[in-house]
């Protein structure tokens, strides 16, 4: 993770996570195959976004899925 990004992750508001989540269309896939931490960061903003709610990413016979489950 760069300073860049650790910083943006470290001074999280509702605006910059927002922007973030939309920067990918709300799709997690689409961050994940940007980067490891292009998906970090998508998934940090919407645990951000979405308290109670995660993102699960399962590989499993060459393909990857994404789920989003509430707690």
């Amino acid at each position: 993770m760069t300073p860049a990004q650790k910083d943006f992750l470290d001074n999280l508001t509702i605006e910059r996570a927002q922007k973030l989540i939309a920067k990918f269309d709300s799709d997690p896939a689409a961050a994940d195959a940007k980067s490891a931490d292009a998906f970090h960061a998508f998934r940090v903003c919407w645990e951000f976004l979405n308290p109670g709610e995660y993102i699960q990413r399962h590989c499993a016979a060459g393909s990857t899925h994404y789920n989003f489950v509430s707690i």
